[in-house]
């Protein structure tokens, strides 16, 4: 895989032959060339014409045949219908193959909505994990990027919504929490004590302590399941639960059970560089 940073203007076709020339300079037959976004190549043009989008089907056209290769254009769905293309009804009617994705990238759901000429494949399930892209961005902090593979279980993912809240608790609490013991050199930590960064620390009112108590011993159960998987801290399942990649065991930690929680590296922000984002959206950034 090659990676242009710029998106060619479609709309100029020396643009898009120069382009072409770049990936010849690479000496290599692509079999497939995508432009992310559709939005971002279409300066200039205006979303909702179908002449201008005609100067788009021109330019995919000369790249399909420069190559003799697929073109593949990342395109936004409208706010009023996940699934259906916004802008001109051209983007469509030009297109051989249309999919429809949902969800975040950690667990998308991929339906074929047009198949020119044959019958539209059934849906699919993709699941995602950051990587390391070796590269920097431009405040040095490092960059990170998903990588798709074909899920088997989607159900116990959370595609279907069976465990989306388990998810989200992850993103939203446990990497953020994880991110500052991280900051604050406390790493690797137990499921206790993560578990009281995630509610909080103790308050002093007697009624509040039994409160929080409570919370921080439901919260130890769910880090507990989510590394086990299964319904309950006590009964475990042969498949690892959703934070399995967050924690190790070792010969530290807790006596009768040596399990701590560390920070993968494409979780981590390099320290002093902004605020530590506690939304899901912003994983690895």
């Amino acid at each position: 895989m090659f990676i242009v940073d710029s998106v060619p203007e479609l709309k100029d076709l020396n643009d898009v032959a120069l382009l072409a020339k770049e990936i010849h300079k690479l000496k290599c037959k692509p079999r497939l060339i995508a432009i992310d976004t559709l939005n971002n190549a279409m300066v200039e043009l205006d979303d909702n014409s179908a002449s201008d989008y005609s100067l788009v089907t021109r330019a995919a056209n000369y790249l399909r045949k420069q190559f003799d290769c697929a073109i593949l254009f990342v395109d936004h769905v409208q706010r009023s219908d996940a699934a259906a293309m916004r802008g001109t009804g051209a983007k469509r009617h030009n297109s051989d193959v249309v999919f429809c994705s949902e969800g975040k990238w950690h667990a998308l759901k991929i339906t074929c909505t047009k198949w020119k000429g044959g019958a539209k494949v059934p849906p699919f399930h993709l699941l995602g994990s950051l990587v390391n892209t070796g590269r920097k961005d431009h405040v040095g902090r490092t960059v990170t990027a998903p990588v798709l593979t074909f899920n088997a279980n989607p159900k116990a993912q959370g595609v279907d919504g069976t465990n989306g809240k388990e998810q989200h608790y992850r993103m939203s609490k446990v990497i953020p929490a994880l991110r500052l013991a991280s900051k604050n050199d406390l790493l690797p930590i137990r499921i206790k004590n993560l578990a009281e960064l995630i509610t909080g620390p103790p308050p002093k009112d007697a009624k509040e302590y039994a409160t929080w108590e409570a919370n921080t011993d439901a919260t130890e159960k769910r880090l507990r399941r989510g590394v086990f998987g299964g319904r309950s801290g006590k009964r475990t399942t042969s498949k690892p639960g959703y934070l399995s990649d967050l924690a190790h065991r070792d010969n530290e930690g807790e006596p009768f059970d040596p399990l701590r929680f560390v920070l993968p590296e494409h979780y981590r922000i390099a320290p002093g560089i902004g605020p530590m984002p506690s939304d899901h959206d912003d994983l690895g950034d």
